[in-house]
C-alpha cells in the first residue's frame, strides 16, 4: 500500500496550517530541494514547481502533484497520504520511485527521509521570491514569542537556506553586496579596493565566526554563511584572528578606528570601527539561532550595547535582501532588531 503513496500530500500535510501558501489543497507555486551531504549539511538538488492533479476518489486522503524542472525531460510527481499517525510521500522520477516519512515540518520547509535509507534525507522548501510571498506575514506567527520559544520559531524561518559554496559566496558578496561602484571597503579599515569580484591577496573574506569555533556541525554550511562574512583588509583579518569581538581597554594596534588589544577580562579583544559594530553583532546573533550556537555572557553583553550604538543601516536592508534573494534566507535580527531584546540569553 506504501508503495502507491503520493508525495504531493507529504508537502501538503507537512506545512504549518497557520501558513495560507502551505494548505494542503494549494501547494501549486515553486519550490527547491535540498539534500543531506552530512550531518547538518545539505546541498542545493534543483528548482522545482508543483502543479495540483486530481486525487484518487478510492483514497480520500492522497493528493498528487506533478512536478516540473528546469530539466525539462524530466517526468515526475509528489504524492502525499497519512496512514498510522505519519505522513508518507513518494516522489517518482522517471522510472524510479523512493517512499519518504515527513519527520519534521515547519512553515516554510518539510523534512523527508527516506524509509529503505535513512540517512538519504531531503528537504522541500518554499521558495518565496518565485511565489512572490507577502513578508507582512513573515514574523506574524513570532511577533508574540521570547526566548527559547523565539528562538526555535526564527531558527525555523531561517534554516533551510542555499549553500552556495565558498567561491560562490566570497564573489556576492565582492562583486555585488559590498560593491559600490567597483570599489569594495574594508568593514574593519575602511581601506578600498578596486574590484569586480574577489580580489588578490589584499582583501579577505572575514568570517565574523571564527571558523575555529565552528563546532562538527554544519561546518560547510557555516563557511559558506554570507550573513557572517564581510569583506576586511588582509592585515586587519590576521590581527583579528579568532580573538573575541568585544570593546578594547588597552590597545596594541589600530587601524581606521578598530582597535586589537587587552579587553575588561585582562584577554586580547578585538573591537570593530563603530560603523561596523551593529552589523556584525546582528551578524551573529543571527549565526547563534541559525546554528543553535551559544554567545557567551561577556560578548553578548557587548553586543547588545553595540546594536543600540549602531542601528540597522539602509545598507544592511539592501545586504540583508541580496543574500536572501542568492541563498534564500533572512537575518531576522535586521528585519525586527525589536526580537534581540525579547531574547534574554542567545
Amino acid at each position: 500500500m506504501i508503495k502507491k503513496l503520493s508525495l504531493g500530500l507529504i508537502l501538503a500535510l507537512g506545512f504549518s496550517v497557520t501558513t495560507p501558501a502551505m494548505d494542503i489543497n494549494s501547494l501549486d507555486g515553486g519550490y527547491y530541494i535540498l539534500k543531506n551531504k552530512e550531518a547538518g549539511d545539505y546541498t542545493f538538488q534543483k528548482n522545482i514547481r508543483l502543479t495540483k492533479e486530481n486525487s484518487n476518489r478510492n483514497f480520500s486522503s492522497q493528493i498528487k502533484y506533478k512536478v516540473e524542472s528546469d530539466k525539462r525531460t524530466e517526468l515526475s510527481a509528489f504524492e502525499f497520504v497519512e496512514m498510522d499517525g505519519e505522513t508518507y510521500a513518494s516522489y517518482k522520477e522517471g522510472e524510479n520511485t523512493a517512499i519518504y516519512i515527513v519527520a519534521e515540518k515547519t512553515d516554510f520547509a518539510l523534512t523527508l527521509v527516506n524509509i529503505d535509507d535513512k540517512n538519504e534525507i531531503i528537504k522541500i522548501v518554499l521558495d518565496k521570491e518565485y511565489n512572490n510571498y507577502e513578508y507582512d506575514k513573515y514574523y506574524e506567527n513570532v511577533k508574540h514569542l521570547k526566548d527559547d520559544e523565539l528562538k526555535r520559531k526564527l531558527h525555523d524561518l531561517i534554516d533551510n537556506q542555499i549553500d552556495l559554496g565558498y567561491r560562490a559566496a566570497r564573489y556576492l558578496f565582492f562583486s555585488e553586496l559590498d560593491n559600490e561602484d567597483g570599489i569594495v571597503t574594508c568593514v574593519y579599515t575602511a581601506k578600498e579596493v578596486k574590484t569586480k569580484g574577489i580580489p588578490n591577496g589584499s582583501m579577505n573574506c572575514e568570517h565574523s565566526w571564527p571558523q575555529s569555533q565552528f563546532g562538527e556541525q554544519s561546518k560547510d554550511t557555516k563557511k559558506d554563511d554570507v550573513h557572517h562574512l564581510f569583506p576586511t583588509d588582509s592585515r586587519a583579518n590576521s590581527k583579528r584572528g579568532h580573538v573575541p569581538l568585544r570593546n578594547v581597554e588597552s590597545a596594541t594596534w589600530s587601524d581606521g578606528g578598530s582597535e586589537y588589544g587587552i579587553g575588561e577580562l585582562g584577554d586580547d579583544v578585538f573591537e570593530p570601527r563603530d560603523d561596523h559594530k551593529g552589523d556584525v553583532a546582528r551578524a551573529l546573533f543571527y549565526f547563534s539561532v541559525r546554528y543553535n550556537m551559544p554567545i557567551d555572557e561577556k560578548q553578548e553583553q557587548t553586543f547588545r550595547e553595540w546594536v543600540e550604538l549602531d542601528p540597522v543601516s539602509e545598507k544592511e536592508i539592501r545586504r540583508n535582501a541580496g543574500i536572501e534573494s542568492a541563498q534564500k534566507n533572512r537575518n531576522p535580527f535586521i528585519d525586527r532588531p525589536d526580537f534581540i531584546s525579547k531574547i534574554s540569553d542567545f
